[in-house]
């Protein structure tokens, strides 16, 4: 048995053709893997570009909602202005007196003094 042990096992050899054959496929498989890599890194920059567009137009739409929402402030706030005077001249009439009085017009039968012009005298 002992000598069954130290016997030294022969492989047979095998044939260099496939050897060939399999260096040639390394070229195939980095020409592809190249080509999957470049699709993805273009994949990448075209979503990096859409997602900084994005961001930019989220950005500007904000300012855009602020202004706009200013101004719809500002619109309502005057527009409660006019309805309040709108309400006044209709119900008011001590107010449309103080009007017409703030433009210059008189009551009949009210006394009407002019002031003279000093710088006429001697």
């Amino acid at each position: 048995m002992q000598a069954q042990r130290n016997s030294v096992v022969q492989f047979p050899v095998q044939n260099r053709q496939p050897l060939a054959k399999s260096r040639k496929a390394p070229k195939k498989s980095r020409l592809i893997r190249f080509l999957v890599f470049g699709v993805l890194i273009g994949y990448l920059l075209w979503a990096g570009t859409q997602l900084v567009q994005q961001e930019r137009r989220m950005r500007d739409l904000a300012g855009r909602y602020a202004t706009l929402t200013a101004k719809h402030e500002t619109l309502t706030s005057q527009n409660s202005k006019l309805r309040e005077q709108i309400d006044r001249l209709l119900n008011d009439p001590s107010y449309i007196e103080q009007l017409a009085r703030e433009m210059g017009m008189v009551k009949p039968g009210d006394t009407v003094y002019i002031p003279s012009d000093q710088s006429d005298g001697p």
